[in-house]
């Protein structure tokens, strides 16, 4: 598995620590082990300073999380944290094309300190 996922509670906040090679069955794993843990509304920080996001997949990504957003209501902020200028392009692209969803919040991030304090201001 390319991702190392880790559930804090207290932040109400899961975070992931990716790896090449990112398939989607990998993404989906993850999004179901997030409606399993029943923290499909916390935070997400994703950092893929290690791995390789590619454009081409955010249509199939952005279909999977409204399918559960269907399900299981809005998900929570997610925070992209890299410094590559592909997954940077990436993300906003992913950012841009979930826009219509107005509950998704997602924003890029160079430092996870920086995504920590922004996914804080989204905690209740």
């Amino acid at each position: 598995m390319p991702f190392d996922y880790t559930r804090d509670d207290d932040r109400r906040r899961i975070r992931l620590f990716a790896r090449d090679p990112i398939s989607v069955s990998d993404v989906q794993a993850v999004l179901a082990r997030q409606v399993a843990d029943r923290a499909w509304r916390y935070g997400l920080l994703i950092d893929v300073r290690l791995a390789t996001l590619r454009v081409n997949d955010n249509p199939t990504f952005l279909a999977l999380v409204q399918q559960l957003e269907a399900l299981h209501g809005p998900h929570g902020p997610v925070a992209v944290v890299t410094r590559k200028p592909a997954n940077i392009a990436a993300a906003k692209a992913y950012a841009m094309q979930s826009a219509p969803t107005p509950a998704m919040e997602v924003d890029v991030f160079w430092d996870s300190d920086d995504a920590e304090r922004w996914l804080d201001g989204y905690q209740p």
